[in-house]
């Protein structure tokens, strides 16, 4: 019964390991998935925003992400900035207005996140003025992005310049209407701006896991479940036959 147990426990100990292999391979597919549809996501040409958004309207779950064609003029003065920490180093996101001037959205403003730069919200600021480094294109432009939800406005002191999120609601109040109801998050420009700025791209959505890959890792888990119970029963038979009444 002890070589039994033994050649059990080993049975088990392999079901086990198995399925925890079977596991990180379902994790692993299930980030090749995802990278394999962001890839193809990047490659769909933009289409005019008109066909995605227009003003004064939400962004709804299905629009979140869609690369758009848009082309307008950013607003003298209508910008602001972001502090954020990344790796802890200091880092600004520089949000500007674009009225669009092209479509059924002409004359409605769209904020534009144009990217990500290093140093703190004071000095970028200081950077966004005309003839600066990170000043806004002059005059028409054209530019690739993808649309993202307007954001909840946060509370609290700011410095001059500076918020704390891109809210729709709250920039309506600062530019006034009309105004998208998301923010673009920008991919190109035409013509370029900075290269100080890093284009943001969006938040990478989780894998996930790859369904089979994890029935594989249940399925294995369950026979090394089937051989401890199978070890149980055996002992529990052989017990039973020894307290049976020998016979004469």
């Amino acid at each position: 019964m002890l070589g039994i147990l033994a050649l059990l426990l080993l049975a088990a100990a392999v079901c086990i390991r198995l399925g925890a292999w079977q596991l990180d391979r379902a994790q692993i597919r299930g980030e090749q998935a995802a990278a394999r549809a962001a890839q193809e996501h990047s490659a769909v040409a933009p289409v005019p925003i008109d066909e995605v958004l227009a003003p004064q309207t939400s962004v709804t779950a299905d629009v979140v992400g869609a690369r758009v064609l848009v082309t307008g003029e950013y607003l003298t003065g209508a910008e602001f900035v972001i502090a954020e920490d990344s790796d802890g180093e200091a880092g600004s996101l520089v949000v500007t207005g674009l009225r669009v001037t092209e479509g059924g959205g002409t004359g409605a403003v769209l904020p534009v996140l144009r990217g990500r730069v290093d140093g703190d919200a004071a000095t970028t600021t200081a950077r966004l003025g005309p003839g600066e480094p990170l000043a806004a294109p002059a005059g028409r432009v054209t530019l690739v992005g993808e649309i993202a939800a307007s954001e909840a406005a946060l509370a609290g002191e700011f410095a001059p310049g500076t918020l704390g999120s891109i809210s729709s609601g709250q920039l309506a109040n600062l530019w006034g209407p009309p105004i998208y109801g998301g923010y673009l998050r920008l991919v190109s420009s035409d013509p370029p701006q900075s290269a100080d700025l890093v284009p943001v791209p969006a938040p990478t959505p989780s894998g996930g896991l790859n369904l089979q890959n994890l029935a594989y890792a249940a399925q294995w888990w369950i026979f090394g479940g089937f051989a401890v119970l199978l070890w149980i029963r055996l002992v529990r038979d052989e017990v039973t036959r020894l307290r049976e009444p020998r016979r004469e």
